[in-house]
């Protein structure tokens, strides 16, 4: 998860450093208000770097901030929500992954299209970097929080 101050290009090398067939999460990531409420303000794609790296050709990545480039109305669901409604809001909207946020507004993780297909099985619910769980999303491991 990253922070709207974040620079891009510190962004860009730590999802290249972690993309691999092993890791599901670094496609985008969450975009928070701050690392201590964890409240979801945005996501940040590769696709979005790129597009405004790109277009601004004058501009190096650590020159740009996270919050010049992010998606700030992402699509999410919460913990309560059903697999099928998380795999209907992805597939609807076209996106690889969504964030997973508490009743506050908080990301607690990240659901991916990966993770539909393949679930990760380690206990009855959906996992947290909190270790906390919810029958509703059971076999979805997320992580969102293990970049900071």
């Amino acid at each position: 998860m990253c922070v709207p101050e974040d620079d891009v290009g510190d962004i860009a090398t730590l999802m290249w450093e972690h993309d691999d067939y092993d890791s599901i999460l670094f496609g985008d990531l969450p975009v928070v208000k701050d690392l201590k409420s964890k409240e979801l303000v945005g996501v940040i794609a590769y696709r979005d770097i790129a597009i405004h790296v790109l277009g601004h050709s004058h501009e190096h990545p650590s020159e740009v901030k996270v919050s010049e480039c992010m998606s700030s109305s992402p699509v999410t669901c919460n913990s309560e929500d059903t697999v099928e409604t998380a795999a209907q809001l992805i597939s609807e909207h076209r996106v690889g992954r969504i964030p997973v946020v508490d009743e506050n507004g908080c990301c607690i993780g990240t659901i991916s299209r990966a993770n539909l297909l393949i679930p990760t099985y380690a206990g009855n619910g959906l996992h947290t970097e909190s270790g906390s769980s919810s029958p509703a999303m059971s076999g979805i491991t997320t992580g969102c929080g293990l970049l900071r």
